[in-house]
């Protein structure tokens, strides 16, 4: 057997902890030895090494000499400015794919929906965190796909990812499976009427109440400290 190519480890070691970092496996304020993420990974110190250079870039860590690698924090004002541009591009793909989407999509989004409807409604374990994330984030990427554009579809997947870490310590703070749930069907609503205009404010509304409810617990933290 001939040795994987170190580039190819390197995406691996990022994958991995990535992943790790944003189901909060790794948390916000602490400090990681590069050699014990490597013996973690079962991965050599030269492609976590240069997985930890990418992270850096991305802003997940800080590496700090003789102390070792920081998981950096990230406040709920951050994930607001994410779903401040999610509302931009999110509004326009949802206008693009109202143009596009066939009877057999809508279809499937309604499956989509119908599926997500028979979760549990309530619960703050992380299973049900676990499936309310990958439920919302499989409708707003099938929507993005729909939308025929790829540099959208590919701007959207990556801010999904930058706030997929700070759900977990507020998201059971926000879930509503109920009302999240009537908001993708007036989103789905729309598209089925192939209506560009409705299907945008929708999304956007959609958007608009998150964004809300992130805002008042925000308020609620600063009034506690």
């Amino acid at each position: 057997m001939t040795a994987k190519p170190a580039p190819l480890l390197a995406d691996r070691a990022y994958a991995e902890i990535k992943q790790r970092i944003n189901t909060l496996f790794y948390l916000p304020g602490q400090y990681l030895n590069q050699a014990a993420i490597s013996a973690g990974l079962g991965l050599g110190r030269t492609p976590v090494h240069q997985a930890l250079k990418r992270l850096e870039q991305d802003g997940l860590v800080g590496i700090v000499p003789r102390r070792g690698v920081i998981i950096q924090a990230n406040p709920i004002a951050r994930i607001i400015e994410v779903l401040d541009a999610r509302w931009v591009v999110e509004g326009e793909i949802a206008r693009q794919a109202a143009g596009r989407a066939t009877a057999a999509d809508i279809a499937g989004l309604e499956r989509m929906l119908a599926s997500d409807g028979a979760r549990p409604g309530t619960g703050h374990g992380g299973a049900v965190i676990d499936a309310f994330i990958e439920a919302d984030r499989a409708f707003h990427a099938r929507i993005a796909a729909l939308s025929g554009n790829a540099v959208l579809e590919e701007v959207v997947r990556g801010l999904h990812e930058r706030s997929t870490r700070q759900w977990y310590p507020t998201l059971w703070q926000t879930i509503d499976h109920s009302r999240t749930g009537r908001q993708h069907r007036a989103v789905v609503a729309a598209l089925a009427a192939g209506d560009g205009a409705a299907a945008c404010q929708a999304m956007r509304a959609h958007l608009d109440d998150l964004r809300a409810r992130l805002r008042l617990l925000a308020a609620a933290e600063t009034a506690r400290r």
